[in-house]
């Protein structure tokens, strides 16, 4: 999220610019709306959801006489188109690549209420790094050689894998 943050301001300069062509015209507001505006308003938005929620409830059964039951069917009427479009997104998605797994598609309910709120999370703290001007680091761990690969003769008995086999495809090792 941070290297989203860090591209999009190293190249702030062509976002909406004719001359830069698809990056300046697409890729750059796409990126800026898509993976970081959107995911940093989308806690306030279930936020916003989950209140209009308890406080139509609380209407509900603390005034009885002036029950209206409009927004209720309203709030219900918009989550669902909401739902209707991520589905209908996703399935579109599954459509267009063959071999994928159908099964996977009510799944997209935990989407909507876990994912996107640890996504939310990794953008606000990718914002909060690059606004103290905090450098990031790729995280790459150190290489030990420590592996250890069973013996093409005793099953039970690993051996040490060799450097050359540690740095090839991985063909050797089999």
């Amino acid at each position: 999220m941070y290297g989203t943050i860090q591209a999009y301001w190293k190249h702030r300069g062509a976002a909406l610019r004719r001359r830069p062509g698809t990056l300046g015209l697409l890729a750059l507001p796409q990126a800026l709306v898509f993976k970081v505006i959107f995911p940093l308003l989308c806690p306030v938005m279930d936020l916003l959801v989950l209140y209009a929620t308890a406080l139509l409830a609380w209407q509900h059964f603390t005034d009885p006489g002036a029950r209206s039951d409009a927004g209720a069917v309203l709030l219900l009427l918009y989550t669902g188109l909401l739902f209707a479009a991520d589905y209908l997104a996703a399935a579109v998605a599954l459509l267009l690549e063959s071999g994928e797994d159908w099964r996977l598609l009510p799944l997209l309910v935990l989407q909507r209420f876990f994912y996107r709120q640890i996504l939310s999370l990794a953008v606000y703290k990718a914002l909060a790094r690059a606004i103290r001007g905090e450098r990031v680091g790729w995280g790459k761990l150190a290489r030990r050689g420590t592996l250890c690969v069973p013996s093409l003769g005793d099953p039970q008995q690993p051996r040490r894998a060799q450097a050359s086999e540690q740095r090839g495809s991985g063909a050797a090792a089999l």
